[in-house]
């Protein structure tokens, strides 16, 4: 399963349809259907709710905010989404922000990757039995949880190669990927004699269409991000020159090629550059359209992005090897 979809925006209290009409797609197309750290209806619970509506698709969540429960609670969570729709599970970890965690937890964190780390090794033993408080006994044909971490800079990428099933970036430019992170881990495996975790990479897009206003698009999928310092320190190692300004910045980030936006085809040629850079799985966000022009358009530009990536990579569809340009955003930031 090399590419994924997300419904990339906060699962809304008033009622699960624009996740279903995702979920619809992911269960059709047999795509894994991720989701993010949702504060309206936990995430959790939102997925469970859609294998009561019958849908049976396998889960993700990038990325579950640790310091909000245990270990054991966070385990126990996964484990019954799994059970309850029937399909694997994958659910990666992290602090969200500094100041969340502080508050979280009542005091500072002092070494937030340490934290993570030690949180997805305890949620994976949980899950394994292999805890001094092992969880309750789990049917061994049962739908597998994979347990994971974020991802954004190579020493983080060192520690989930340690003990994670996979590792999960956002807003991280591709050469970045290549040069800092895919080696961050590898390294960690190495350290701890085991195989290199999946890097899973979301990727945040858009078809183009008439009426639809490229620099809103893309300030709605990355402005937010852009002025968290985690992230700004990270695309700043990443060679990109940020000064502060929203506009300047983000046609740093849009130059950078973290918004993708253009024909179906364009957008697929960015999901086929991971993929052959060593991503094993992308997903597919186009939450910056669903929160502008509605679910129905999002699943419209998620159908359409995922027939040109199969028609891309499958020779059997008559895919291309040699990449086309990327459609350029247009306008100001």
């Amino acid at each position: 399963m090399t590419v994924s979809v997300m419904h990339g925006a906060q699962v809304d209290v008033a009622g699960l349809e624009p996740l279903a009409r995702v979920a619809t797609l992911a269960e059709e197309r047999d795509r894994r259907l991720w989701l993010g750290q949702s504060f309206q209806l936990d995430s959790h619970d939102a997925l469970s709710a859609l294998a009561g509506r019958g849908h049976r698709v396998e889960t993700g969540l990038a990325v579950a905010v640790a310091p909000l429960r245990t270990p054991f609670d966070a385990a126990l969570r996964a484990r019954s989404v799994a059970a309850l729709t029937g399909r694997s599970m994958t659910v990666a970890y992290g602090i969200g922000t500094m100041s969340a965690a502080r508050s979280l937890r009542g005091e500072p964190l002092e070494r937030p990757g340490s934290y993570v780390r030690d949180y997805v090794r305890d949620v994976r033993s949980l899950l394994d039995g292999d805890a001094d408080q092992p969880m309750l006994p789990y049917p061994m044909d049962a739908p597998r949880v994979d347990v994971g971490c974020g991802v954004l800079r190579p020493r983080m990428a060192r520690l989930a190669g340690q003990v994670a099933d996979f590792a999960v970036t956002w807003m991280v430019p591709l050469p970045y990927l290549e040069s800092a992170v895919l080696p961050g881990l590898a390294r960690g495996a190495a350290e701890a004699d085991r195989d290199r975790p999946r890097l899973v990479s979301v990727l945040q897009c858009a078809v183009a269409r008439p009426g639809r206003v490229p620099p809103r698009l893309a300030a709605i999928a990355c402005g937010t991000h852009l002025g968290l310092p985690h992230y700004r320190a990270m695309l700043t190692d990443a060679g990109l020159a940020l000064d502060g300004h929203r506009g300047h910045d983000l046609r740093a980030a849009l130059e950078a090629g973290l918004f993708a936006y253009g024909a179906p085809a364009d957008v697929a040629d960015v999901v086929a550059a991971h993929l052959r850079a060593g991503v094993d799985e992308v997903v597919l966000n186009v939450g910056s359209v669903a929160l502008e022009h509605g679910a129905d358009a999002a699943v419209v530009d998620l159908a359409e992005i995922l027939d040109a990536t199969d028609a891309l990579t499958d020779p059997a569809h008559g895919g291309r090897t040699t990449p086309r340009p990327l459609a350029t955003t247009g306008g100001t930031a």
